[in-house]
């Protein structure tokens, strides 16, 4: 194997997430921005280029050739087609707001994209690009909320998006979480493939 570092291009020395694009390149959140990797070099981008935050947590391809990009300071961005978007380039952006670090991020098979920080889970609808949210801590303040995610998982031959709040799970459809089934582990909730 080969192991890049800094002095190779990479951006930072601590990689916190990658993914890899529709057009086959690799991202790499790092402490000191982002690395895109073509299999030669890396290109990398920072607050210079237009990221919020060199600091940067979370990345995930979408179907669309987007690259979302989470960052340390509670924002997030994405770059497609050369440019990075913004809350002050984007009239969508604009309109999401976190309370914390986002922990996960998925998308459907309708290309609706969700993002999970640690009390609630804010997502874009497409294709009208309008957003919607649900506060789990505000839905039930009677269960401490200790674990919260969300993920994408073929069921029912279709992606769609799984929410785990603590030991349950529910299927994010029609703008409510609809309940799915109990865990007993996360082994359960990744061998689940019924709704």
């Amino acid at each position: 194997y080969v192991h890049y570092e800094p002095r190779d291009g990479l951006a930072g020395s601590t990689v916190y997430d990658m993914c890899q694009d529709k057009e086959g390149f690799m991202w790499f959140a790092t402490e000191n921005g982002i690395s895109r990797y073509d299999g030669t070099r890396f290109r990398n981008f920072t607050t210079n280029d237009g990221l919020p935050d060199n600091e940067v947590l979370k990345v995930f391809c979408d179907s669309k050739g987007r690259v979302w990009i989470s960052t340390f300071s509670k924002f997030i961005c994405y770059y497609y087609d050369g440019q990075i978007y913004t809350q002050e380039n984007d009239t969508i952006l604009a309109k999401l707001h976190f309370k914390s670090n986002i922990v996960t991020i998925a998308e459907d098979a309708e290309g609706n994209v969700a993002f999970c920080d640690l009390s609630q889970i804010i997502w874009i609808i497409s294709p009208d690009k309008k957003v919607s949210s649900i506060d789990v801590y505000e839905k039930d303040r009677s269960n401490p909320l200790r674990f919260i995610a969300v993920y994408s998982f073929d069921l029912e031959r279709k992606k769609r998006l799984v929410v785990a709040i603590n030991e349950l799970s529910y299927t994010l459809k029609d703008r409510r979480l609809n309940y799915y089934y109990a865990m007993t582990g996360m082994k359960n909730f990744y061998d689940r493939r019924r709704v």
